[in-house]
This record gives structure tokens, sequence and C-alpha cells, in this order.
């Protein structure tokens, strides 16, 4: 009765919330100088709205002039302030948690997160998820059993035991209201407990006998649980466990080279797949039609002010960023926010392009970091993904995972892009598969393509086919495991190819 009383108004609010979001579309260059003066009258008298002059700030352009782009390295000091326990830095009062990045050699960074920042924009993400979901699915029983989601943890910070860091899913677990914790499995206690491996254990043993109707999760680690449960059950088919599973909501990387791996552990059923975009620095977007694979809609009232810039001109550091009513489709713009807390023109890394500006949706290209241009062939995630699943198709394989780089010129100035994955399902010859997957770059990517010539600048990848859990067993090693961990896809550097390439060779 409970729980058919929360559907029930859940339904009411998906009328209400979509009316505002259409209301909001039309008005949206609006709501969204709204909210980047909310920010800046909340912020006014701190240490960073006091030396940036926020009482000056009367438009977008005079904030565009006060406020600088800025990186991590920009506001390191102050975070590290933050972190010492001082108050009123980046954003009003003091934050008591800090999502820390998932850096393996390089060093750790440490994101606010607010209490403004969870309560508008990560929980407000997140039940608008649920409520696109139940658009689209009118008829869903989500609500009649529980929501598996996985996260990590959190720590005191070494030099200050009152201040938390960890991983963003433990830290918004750690603080969901009680309305959500209702739905959800397993339990705080348990869910933010230490230690990857024995905690999955633990709690695949118990999942067994829930009735677990949806899964939120990273697309990886989300096939190592189910595999674990279905290892500890005798079972076959996960339905067979959970005769209710109906949705896979998902975020946090790709989903298209993991497509076929879900779709095969879900044969049988019609399972509907939903994206976010959910990272550390805030919630985003969201999938507000399932038909529509890869794009999401941007949310524009979460406390967050978004900027767009050019990857071209990122490149060149021209950081000249343009608003919402400026943006085009199909070009690549590195995402810039201005957010609840505390991170000022921010370049978060991501690099977005704009498939609609009606309803305004996204797609995610890449990383401004995971951008191989060693020969000048300017090849993205977007490309390597869109190629390794095609390829994929077209050979009858399934891949578990995939890094990829260049390796260094040759004294002619040739060199190749050097691959490593890990198949579920071989294909029948690695030749064959090099040679198509070749193909669908060349066809992905024109930069590419005119370096392929001849073999003249780059001459055919290079593949490594690694055995079941290579990546698993190497990011142990690394202690990255769980939580919001992810497989770097490509890099213009050879720390993740040189180190798994070694690890197989110990």
């Amino acid at each position: 009765m409970f729980k058919d009383t929360i559907s029930y108004i859940f339904r009411e609010f998906i009328t209400i919330r979509t009316e505002q979001l259409d209301e909001e579309e039309k008005q949206v260059n609006l709501v969204q100088k709204s909210i980047l003066f909310w920010l800046i009258l909340n912020a006014q008298n701190t240490r960073f709205g006091r030396k940036h002059n926020f009482l000056k700030i009367h438009s977008i352009k005079s904030f565009q002039k006060h406020i600088p782009i800025s990186h991590y390295a920009d506001l390191k000091n102050d975070i590290i302030d933050m972190l010492n326990g001082k108050s009123n830095i980046l954003w009003p009062g003091k934050t008591h948690y800090f999502a820390k990045s998932s850096a393996t050699t390089a060093e750790s960074k440490y994101i606010p997160i607010t209490r403004s920042s969870l309560t508008r924009c990560h929980f407000k993400g997140g039940k608008d998820m649920i409520a696109f979901y139940f658009k689209n699915n009118p008829n869903t029983k989500l609500f009649s059993g529980k929501v598996l989601s996985l996260c990590g943890t959190f720590y005191p910070y070494k030099n200050n035991p009152e201040i938390e860091t960890g991983d963003i899913s433990a830290i918004i677990t750690k603080n969901l209201p009680l309305s959500a914790q209702l739905f959800r499995f397993p339990g705080p206690e348990l869910a933010l407990r230490d230690g990857w491996e024995n905690k999955i254990e633990e709690i695949s043993e118990i999942a067994i006998n829930q009735n677990i109707t949806g899964i939120i999760g990273v697309p990886m680690w989300t096939i190592v649980f189910i595999k674990k449960v279905l290892e500890k059950s005798g079972k076959k088919s996960i339905f067979e466990v959970w005769p209710n599973l109906e949705v896979f909501m998902h975020g946090g990387i790709s989903f298209k080279p993991y497509r076929e791996i879900f779709n095969e552990l879900f044969v049988g059923r019609d399972i509907k797949y939903i994206e976010s975009y959910n990272a550390s620095e805030g919630y985003f977007a969201v999938q507000d039609d399932l038909a529509k694979e890869n794009e999401m809609r941007l949310m524009f009232d979460y406390g967050v002010f978004y900027e767009f810039i050019p990857v071209p001109l990122y490149e060149k550091k021209d950081y000249k960023a343009i608003t919402i009513s400026e943006v085009k489709l199909n070009i690549n713009y590195v995402l810039v926010i201005t957010t609840n807390n505390g991170l000022w023109r921010y370049v978060i890394g991501d690099t977005i392009m704009f498939t609609s500006l009606s309803p305004y949706r996204i797609k995610i290209t890449g990383r401004t970091k995971q951008y191989l241009n060693l020969y000048d062939e300017e090849i993205t995630v977007e490309n390597v993904e869109n190629a390794i699943t095609n390829t994929c198709k077209e050979t009858a394989s399934q891949i578990e995972n995939f890094t990829m780089c260049a390796t260094l010129p040759d004294k002619d100035g040739r060199g190749h892009h050097e691959w490593i994955i890990e198949f579920k399902k071989l294909p029948n010859d690695l030749k064959t598969f090099t040679k198509i997957l070749d193909k669908k770059l060349i066809k992905e990517n024109n930069d590419y393509a005119d370096r392929r010539i001849n073999d003249c600048v780059l001459g055919l990848p290079i593949i490594h086919s690694v055995p079941s859990n290579t990546f698993y067993n190497w990011m142990k090693t690394k202690n990255r495991l769980g939580g919001q961990f992810k497989v770097q896809r490509i890099s213009n550097s050879r720390e993740y190819v040189d180190g798994i390439l070694e690890f197989i060779r110990l």
C-alpha cells in the first residue's frame, strides 16, 4: 500500500515536472541567467567572490570578463584551504565532503560537494532520471521492488578528520533522503563498506533473495556483479534470480562497447536502458527519450551555469566561451561549468556535441585529455568506440574492455596506434579484425584516413589480445576497483598500455 502511494505521488510529480521543463525550454536563456546570478549572489561574500569583485558583476559579459576560465590547478589552493576546514572560500560556509578523483600516477583531485550541490543538483538529477523513465514506461512496476546500486566508499581526509573524501557515489549514498533509501539495495551500512571484492561477495549473497526491479551503475562493474550473482545462485539467467528486473540506469562511461554484453546478459527480456550524465562535479543531463540512444537532455535548473568552447579553439588555448543561446549542432565543445559547489568557469574535462536544440540534447564525445593527436590525427573517444563497436558486429566478436595509444615514431617518422583488447568472444582471425578496425576508423575520421594513405604517417594498428580479467586484475593492483573508477580509452601517454603490457608479462 505504501509503495502504491509513493508510485501515485511520483506520477503526479512527473506531470508537474514535465510542464515545468517545457516552460524552461521556451526561455532557457532567462533560466540560465537567473541561475548565474543566484550563484553570484550566494557567493559574493566568499573569498573568491571578493577577489573577483562579484558585487560589480551585472551581466554575463561582465561575469566572463571578471572571472577567467579555470582548471583544477587554478582552484587547487582554495580547495586545499577548504580541505583544511576553512569557511567561505569558494562557496558559503564549510564544505564537509569532497569527491576524490580516480587518479593513478597523477595527483588526486578533490572536488567540493556542498549541501546545495547534493540537494539542488545530484538528488534532483536522480529524481528526474526516474521521472523520465516513468514517462517513457507508464506501466512500470519499478517501485514494487528495490533498485540495486553499488557504490564506492569514503574516508576522513588525512590532514583533517572532520572532512570526508572519496567516491561521489558513496557521498550521495550517505546523504540520500530516507524516501530514496527505502527503495534501494543494499542499505547504506553495507553499501559504504570498504573493500570492493569482499563487499560484492557479501552483497551478491544477499541480493539473490531480493526483489530487484532496477539496477543503477557503471557498466563495467555491473557486469562483474551480475556474473558474481549468477555464480552464487547457480542460475543461467539473471531473470531466474530477479524475475521483475526491468531497467538498467547507467552512466560514467560510454555504453556502446558494452551493449552487446548486456543484451546477452538480458537475453529473453525487453530490458530498458536509460543514461545519465552524473559526474563528481555535478549532474548535468538525463536521457529523456529512451528511443534516442546516447542522447541526453541538458538540464538547466540544477544550480549549474553552462558555457562552451569549440574544441579547436580550446586546443589553441583560445578560451573564448559561448553560452547556450549560441551553440550549434554537430560541433565538438569543451564543457565549462559554474556550479553551487564553488567551481567557477571550470573546465570539467569532457567534450560534448549537441544533437538537438529543441529540446537541448547532447552526447558525450570524449575527454580533453583523451584525444589522441600524436600524429595530428585528432582521434576522439567517440571515434574509437564507434569503430570498435562496428568492428565487433562485423566480426561476430565481443569485447570486455580496451585501451589504446600511439607508438613513438620510428626513424622514418612513422608510427602506429597500439591497442590492448580484452575479448569476451574472440574474432575468428585477429588479423582480419585489425584490418576491419582500421577501415572503420578511416570511415570515422578523415584526419586518420589521410595519415593512413600508403602507410606514410601511420601504419596498420597493432592489437594485443589479453586474457580474460586482465583489466580487472591490473586495476586491482592500482587499488581502482568499483565505484566511479573506469578504464581510460585513449591517451597521448603510454601509461595505460605500457602498464598493462608490463603487468601481463609478470
